[in-house]
């Protein structure tokens, strides 16, 4: 969860200034504000998969942007984000999630970024890749993320005096817990955005973008050559730009730059990033022409099928109506039926 920042001068309270509570709320309500996108994004996916078909990995990115955003706000369900001395289980639940949380995110935030440079590199021909491949894209991060989720969980629950951090002591930890007390007291050198210790990574994360836009520039000098239009889908260029940008930050505040400043500051800096970064997922990948397209002719749809039942039931009401009323005729007919029934029923 998030930080409580331990100060020398504040060591058993927070250090967000005069008012903790509204500080926590505000990255509380970045988190349930992106939650509810998220969940209207995979609902729109469910609900268009033939219409609005996406890459494999992009919906492990968004899924996986949403379960984060659960196991953030654990504290906040339970009532127990202002406690000092939170519950030992939660703090297990919630740092054993985010150990399996953070590669999985990574990994399937690089697989989108390969994917999407895969199928610009083939060009306007639709890639028909085997449905093992795709199996295989949608299972990878979540297998990746059990890898490292189990051993935190099983280590890590007997040497609690120890760093949550398995591989490395010396890189970010979300919480330590006091195995005299069992006592969950938070603590973090730096903020972790998105995962601990895999600084390796971080030439990829520029590599990929980089020979990204040098393919597009490629494909487009072609196109001119040729003199032909470029069928480049530049809408989903920027967005993986912009993502993978959003990764660099991260892997940047990972590296505790922003914390090597000041403590304190560096820390709310990059625990806000934190909190905003399932939300700009959400408005990257929901905010696109096709699914407000898709939206808006599912109301249209909806709201002619109830114009067309309504027009259908006042026309049917009215042909009742005219076949229920008695002709001028057919008055006599009635009053010696009426008249009949009548003398019979009194005989």
């Amino acid at each position: 969860m998030f930080p409580r920042f331990l100060h020398p001068a504040v060591v058993d309270g927070f250090a967000f200034g005069p008012h903790p509570r509204a500080v926590q709320i505000f990255w509380f309500s970045l988190l349930l504000l992106a939650q509810a996108g998220l969940a209207f994004l995979l609902l729109t996916y469910f609900l268009a998969n033939s219409t609005l078909p996406r890459m494999p990995p992009l919906y492990n990115v968004v899924t996986l942007s949403f379960i984060a955003t659960l196991v953030y706000l654990i504290l906040f369900y339970t009532g127990e984000y202002m406690s000092t001395d939170p519950p030992y289980a939660q703090c297990l639940v919630q740092a054993v999630l985010k150990h399996g949380i953070d590669p999985s995110f990574i990994l399937s935030s690089f697989l989108l970024v390969f994917e999407t440079w895969s199928g610009i590199r083939q060009g306007p021909i639709k890639p028909s890749h085997p449905r093992v491949r795709q199996l295989i894209l949608l299972a990878l991060p979540y297998l990746n993320g059990i890898l490292f989720a189990i051993p935190a969980a099983v280590t890590k629950n007997h040497s609690w005096d120890s760093d949550f951090e398995i591989r490395s002591p010396e890189a970010d930890i979300l919480f330590s817990v006091q195995s005299t007390t069992h006592s969950c007291k938070p603590h973090r050198k730096h903020t972790v955005a998105f995962f601990r210790d895999w600084r390796k990574l971080r030439p990829n994360v520029v590599t990929y973008p980089v020979a990204l836009l040098c393919l597009v520039r490629q494909r487009q000098a072609a196109s001119q050559r040729m003199g032909v239009p470029c069928m480049l889908d530049l809408s989903q260029i920027f967005r993986i730009t912009i993502f993978n940008a959003w990764i660099l930050v991260s892997l940047v505040l990972n590296g505790g730059v922003a914390a090597g400043v000041d403590a304190v500051a560096g820390t709310a800096f990059a625990t806000t990033f934190l909190a905003v970064v399932p939300l700009s997922v959400c408005i990257i990948f929901g905010v696109r022409k096709d699914i407000l397209t898709f939206w808006s002719d599912t109301l249209l749809r909806r709201n002619r099928s109830k114009e067309l039942d309504k027009g259908s039931a006042q026309k049917s009401g009215s042909r009742s109506s005219k076949s229920v009323a008695p002709k001028a005729g057919d008055k006599a007919t009635t009053t010696e039926v009426e008249t009949i029934t009548l003398v019979a029923s009194t005989v």
